[in-house]
């Protein structure tokens, strides 16, 4: 789960990056800087959402192999 966010995250960016080096003729450093602010934050948010939704899922994992370890009381 966590590769496939990252790779979206990825492909937005480069993707935004290109349509500004196209405004921008060639500059493609600029462009791939002005992708990278603009796009930090929706990147972060999601992050954010995927680790705040797995947190619950860990909590009752961790719950239930600790109720399956034979000999500790």
């Amino acid at each position: 789960m966590c590769m496939g966010v990252a790779t979206a995250n990825s492909i937005l960016v480069v993707s935004f990056a290109r349509e500004r080096l196209e405004v921008l003729v060639g500059d493609a450093r600029k462009a791939s800087l002005e992708a990278g602010f603009v796009r930090l934050r929706p990147v972060l948010m999601t992050a954010l959402a995927m680790i705040i939704g797995m947190v619950p899922m860990g909590w009752t994992w961790r719950r239930r192999r600790a109720k399956r370890t034979p000999g500790r009381a």
